[in-house]
């Protein structure tokens, strides 16, 4: 009987273990395929999150890489610059990247200029001298070949003993500046001990060559023989990168590790950051014994001709989340039910099944709705657009953060609107029409548009677009990629205005007149009309400059512009060409050949007084004219025959104009000729003097001479002065003419003198400008 009811128990129990035992085995499958989806959630969070960090590492060390080009543009644009000018651009940058700690231009000085370059820099600051460090003190530079001296320093205040450093005399700074100066683009340091703010930090440069102007460049070490100096940025390693970070709020995440290296790969002996995670967020031993694998994400890259790694860490995933823990906890129990009641365990098992399974399908549906999102945000700093591929108004459907924030509308507002809505009225742009080309086609690319803000301010944007197809290859949405390029273009259009207009008057410059006058040229072909140009010259512009000094000379100049600009009309051109120089270009437009009353009211205008502070100052002008298509149809020759012929316009008495003729052009030649045989003549012993007696009327006796200078060319013979003594003081080459004439004939009276010819006076013409010479 014993063994009977042993026998039935085991029956019974029997199924309560295969039940327990399939149950439990059940809940372990479950809790494992979540865990795995939830694994998988955590790395998909974590590589969002480490690519937001890269990014923004590479995004503060592109933005010094813009700041060193931006200045170095600036450099290239506009030298000579000035240390007040140079401030006043960069201390904006300083503000704007705080993460950069100086910017500086480091100039090259020979061995041979350091006197004069130390004399000249301690007017500024007394007891400058050429700097370098031994050790942790400044002592003055030994002689070298060369120094690279820092001259321009922004901030100044707290950095001032980085002023006038020999930065050559860091060794750190050799390698990179040799491929600075080779390649002509931005280069970075190692990590070194900067000074920054008067304190060595660890920390590296990045540099940019500045090459003289008009410099012939070809790659290679033959372009460092050119050099001007270099722009630095400045930049503490800990600081640049803690900034950025902060600016992207990428600090608040505690367990993050974040190491940046100087190399390709991960080589400790490079490592110029490091981020640890905070202290609570390790894990513990506990932790690491149950948790999942570690996260890890890198990225190698190439900027400033360097190799840069950045890997990113964190701690993997608990042994399981609230999703796969309740899955594990009431699996065990239902398990544990289900042996003592079958029936209730088959029933709840159901109901667990059916849960689980209603669950998995929620998350897999929540993973794919993450992944477009996802990749919405992949550029999380960028704004980012999704539109429905519904014709015609291909309506938006989702913004991100970043799009609400650059442009001001609110999702809301935008949400079902037509794509085209940020453009208001200015709709016929190249760009629009290539858009409109890419969605018909339904391909990517990227173009540039004028886009506008909420509350109307311009907005320019480089937009990329898309096209998002489904798993049958049909396409349902657009996604639109918005970067904000306003900065940049105002800054191509300030360099762009510079480089086509005078920095003192803001009129156009020569560059942009020869275009302009190309251009008019052929509109008047086409009307078959005429086009003038008129050389406008100011008569003795340098006495204005000797006698009241430069910098009324330059408010003059600038008197004279706007006048010139208001005596003509405003269609037409006008030029400065440097100096006292002007250029108009007038075209016909139907009004019929050129009105001898332009010219008159040109001269005119220029005629008035002008008052410069208690100075009242008259001055006139000689103006040539060329014209198309009676003279030439080629830009460059008009403004030639044009300078010709208001040349002949001052040698007839100034204050007039001529208009060109070909003997003018035969005048030119024979100048030409002539100053080339005059620059050799002195040289060559072409130069004679002739002596004319100076009687004593009741004597008879001669008591002095006036020498008479001759030139007797290989050519055309025995020329008078009035042939070339205007070519000579033209060129300059009046001092030694001059200097040659006097010492010859003071030789020559002197020896007369001593043949007996007692008190024979010397009379000898002298140029004016012989007086200003010691």
């Amino acid at each position: 009987m014993k063994h009977a009811g042993r026998s039935v128990r085991l029956l019974a129990e029997q199924p309560a273990r295969v039940t327990l035992v399939l149950g439990l085995l059940v809940t372990a499958a479950l809790f494992f395929a979540i865990r795995s989806e939830e694994q998988q959630h955590m790395q998909a969070l974590f590589e969002r999150q480490a690519d937001a960090r890269i990014a923004a590492i590479r995004d503060a060390l592109n933005d010094a890489v813009d700041v060193v080009e931006t200045v170095n543009r600036t450099f290239t644009a506009m030298q000579p610059i000035g240390r007040a000018e140079f401030t006043a651009f960069t201390r904006p940058m300083l503000d704007k990247h705080p993460q950069l700690h100086l910017i500086a231009y480091q100039r090259m000085v020979a061995d041979g200029e350091r006197v004069a370059f130390e004399a000249e820099r301690r007017r500024l600051r007394p007891g400058f001298e050429i700097g370098a460090y031994s050790g942790d003190r400044r002592v003055t530079s030994p002689p070298r070949p060369h120094y690279r001296v820092v001259d321009f320093l922004t901030p100044m205040e707290g950095n001032e003993t980085a002023f006038g450093l020999d930065a050559a005399s860091r060794v750190q700074t050799a390698a990179a500046a040799q491929r600075a100066c080779q390649t002509g683009q931005a280069s970075v340091t190692p990590q070194f001990d900067v000074m920054l703010g008067n304190t060595a930090k660890p920390g590296f440069m990045l540099m940019m060559p500045v090459y003289r102007a008009g410099a012939a460049l070809t790659p290679g070490a033959s372009n460092c023989l050119l050099l001007d100096g270099y722009t630095v940025v400045g930049v503490g390693s800990a600081a640049v990168f803690e900034q950025s970070l902060a600016s992207w709020r990428l600090l608040s995440e505690p367990s993050f590790d974040i190491r940046v290296y100087q190399a390709g790969v991960t080589d400790p002996a490079e490592l110029v950051f490091h981020l640890k995670p905070a202290a609570g967020s390790v894990p513990s031993a506990l932790g690491r014994l149950f948790g999942g694998p570690a996260h890890r994400s890198s990225e190698s890259f190439v900027l400033g001709g360097r190799q840069w790694h950045i890997a990113a860490a964190a701690a993997g995933a608990p042994l399981g989340s609230l999703g796969s823990m309740l899955t594990l906890v009431c699996g065990i129990a239902g398990s544990l039910l289900a042996a003592a009641c079958i029936g209730a365990l088959a029933a709840r098992s159901r109901r667990v099944h059916r849960l689980v399974k209603a669950r998995t399908a929620d998350l897999k549906q929540a993973i794919r709705a993450q992944r477009l999102l996802r990749q919405a945000v992949d550029a999380c700093a960028n704004s980012i657009i999704i539109l429905r591929a519904t014709r015609p108004e291909y309506p938006i459907e989702y913004v991100n953060p970043a799009f609400e924030k650059i442009s001001g509308y609110s999702a809301a507002e935008v949400s079902g609107r037509d794509c085209l809505m940020m453009l208001d009225d200015d709709v016929d742009q190249a760009g629009v029409h290539d858009i409109r080309a890419m969605v018909r086609e339904q391909r990517e690319g990227t173009v540039v548009l004028r886009t506008y803000r909420k509350d109307g301010s311009l907005l320019w944007s480089e937009v990329y677009i898309a096209p998002v197809r489904d798993a049958a290859g049909a396409v349902t949405h657009f996604v639109v990629a918005n970067t904000d390029v306003s900065e940049k273009r105002r800054y191509e259009s300030q360099l762009e205005y510079q480089a086509t207009h005078d920095a003192l008057t803001g009129l156009v410059n020569r560059k942009l007149l020869a275009e302009r006058l190309r251009q008019e040229i052929a509109d008047a072909a086409q009307r078959q009309q005429a086009v003038w140009v008129l050389f406008v010259d100011l008569d003795r512009f340098k006495f204005v400059n000797d006698s009241v000094g430069h910098r009324a000379g330059d408010e003059c100049l600038q008197v004279i512009a706007r006048r010139l600009g208001m005596a003509v009309r405003l269609e037409d051109t006008l030029a400065r060409l440097g100096g006292d120089k002007f250029m108009l270009v007038l075209s016909d437009r139907g009004d019929g050949p050129l009105d001898e009353a332009v010219l008159e009211r040109i001269m005119e205008a220029v005629a008035l007084p002008v008052i410069i502070g208690s100075q009242e100052l008259f001055l006139s002008c000689s103006v040539g004219v060329a014209s198309y298509p009676v003279d030439s149809d080629d830009p460059d020759t008009l403004i030639e025959y044009a300078d010709l012929a208001m040349y002949c316009a001052k040698q007839r008495g100034r204050s007039n104009y001529q208009f060109f003729v070909p003997e003018m052009n035969e005048q030119a030649q024979e100048r030409v000729l002539l100053v080339s045989a005059l620059r050799s003549a002195l040289g060559r012993g072409e130069f004679e003097l002739r002596y004319q007696p100076q009687l004593d009327l009741r004597s008879g006796r001669v008591v002095g001479v006036e020498a008479l200078l001759r030139w007797r060319h290989p050519e055309l013979g025995l020329l008078p002065p009035r042939r070339f003594l205007a070519l000579a003081e033209d060129t300059g080459l009046i001092l030694s003419i001059g200097a040659w004439a006097m010492r010859t004939a003071c030789a020559q009276v002197r020896a007369w003198q001593l043949a007996g010819a007692d008190g024979l006076r010397l009379a000898l013409n002298l140029s004016t400008r012989q007086f200003n010479e010691p």
